[in-house]
């Protein structure tokens, strides 16, 4: 990105009385993809045509005109920030919901229509939320933070943004949240990551949003109406990654027994397998033994069928073409699947935000009165999953 032109050739036509005269400015035009608009010439030769013995003089000053065809801020940019749009503006803005439909009229006054999209986004103008000059300096400083359209950042809808729904007649504001406002799937065994959503419903249809930026420390999970851990979500994403919620891995010999219809029982003390009593019929995960085949990895469905009374053993019904070896070793770790079991509701409840960029490069303010200021029309926009 520093390379430097070494020579440049000019033509310089004229008579000069001294023989040590040099030509002491040129120009030159420089055609190219070159990044940076400045350039050197470090030595410059010249032909000159006229009554001078020496053929050969240097230039002491050059002036180049690039003609360039790239910028540096055409980089494409995707990235959504952390920061959140100052509350006290969003507060006092108007918001928007937006579809995009086309309609089709006939000459009958029959009508066509062909929704574009799958979700609306969400549009918001922040100049009514404008009122003191503390919260315009706050809005110059955001919008330059952000440079305009450039980065996109966490929008609190006042109106929308928690999970729970006001449904009591004159509500002020809806209920506090809780770990079973919002069914965002059913257990199979096997799904163990769960997108958070949020469901608007009608009679005979529903929509359900996928909610991709909650708020952090404000999520809660349950799973057949009761509080779940444990598990972990995603802030910049909204997905929801449960962990097992039992794991121990065994010191002692464990010995994996011949299958019979399927099934193959781990001995260890008594005691060994006590805690996984409350886990019967839920996917279990084997590994450390020294034969593959007896590992079951995480894709793969192994049930837990039953404990023995003492905790001293187990059975697991295998899979086809898994634990087909007997062996004793020490190192076997057991785990439940972290999947929530199958058919179990799994519930949700937390708040949230809409990331949204500015949908305009220009800031218009204004200075009213002495300490009001305000702004003209500044709209936001939503910004899809897809561009972050």
């Amino acid at each position: 990105m520093s390379e430097r032109f070494t020579t440049a050739n000019g033509t310089a036509v004229g008579s000069s009385a001294r023989s040590n005269d040099r030509v002491t400015q040129a120009y030159a035009q420089v055609a190219g993809d070159v990044p940076n608009v400045k350039r050197y010439f470090t030595q410059a030769n010249a032909d000159v045509h006229g009554n001078t013995p020496p053929s050969k003089r240097y230039f002491t000053q050059v002036c180049v005109q690039i003609l360039s065809t790239r910028t540096p801020m055409y980089g494409f940019t995707n990235v959504i920030l952390s920061d959140v749009f100052p509350d006290d503006i969003s507060y006092n803005s108007v918001g928007s919901t937006r579809f995009a439909t086309d309609v089709i009229v006939v000459d009958s006054g029959d009508d066509q229509r062909i929704g574009r999209w799958d979700q609306p986004l969400m549009e918001y103008d922040v100049a009514f939320g404008v009122r003191t000059m503390e919260q315009l300096t706050a809005l110059i400083t955001f919008f330059r933070a952000m440079r305009g359209r450039l980065y996109a950042f966490n929008y609190r809808d006042h109106v929308d943004y928690t999970s729970s729904v006001a449904v009591a007649i004159e509500a002020r504001a809806a209920p506090p949240i809780t770990a079973f406002d919002q069914v965002i799937g059913i257990g199979d065994g096997q799904t163990y990551q769960f997108q958070l959503t949020k469901t608007y419903a009608a009679s005979t249809t529903s929509l359900i949003r996928p909610i991709v930026r909650p708020e952090p420390g404000t999520v809660e999970i349950g799973i057949n109406g009761a509080a779940y851990s444990p598990w972990t979500v995603d802030d910049n994403t909204g997905i929801v990654t449960f962990s097992s919620p039992l794991s121990k891995t065994f010191a002692d010999p464990i010995t994996k027994g011949a299958l019979a219809a399927a099934v193959a029982t781990l001995t260890g003390a008594p005691g060994d397998f006590t805690a996984f009593k409350p886990y019967v019929d839920r996917q279990v995960l084997l590994s450390g033994f020294a034969q593959s085949v007896n590992n079951i990895p995480l894709g793969v469905a192994a049930t837990l069928v039953s404990v023995a009374a003492d905790g001293s053993s187990i059975s697991v019904n295998y899979p086809n073409a898994y634990g087909t070896a007997i062996e004793t070793v020490t190192g076997v770790a057991v785990s439940v699947h972290p999947a929530p079991p199958r058919n179990a509701q799994i519930s949700a409840g937390y708040q949230f935000f809409v990331p949204c960029r500015f949908d305009t490069d220009v800031l218009p303010v204004t200075l009213e009165d002495y300490g009001i200021g305000s702004s003209n029309s500044v709209k936001l926009i939503e910004v899809r999953p897809s561009a972050f």
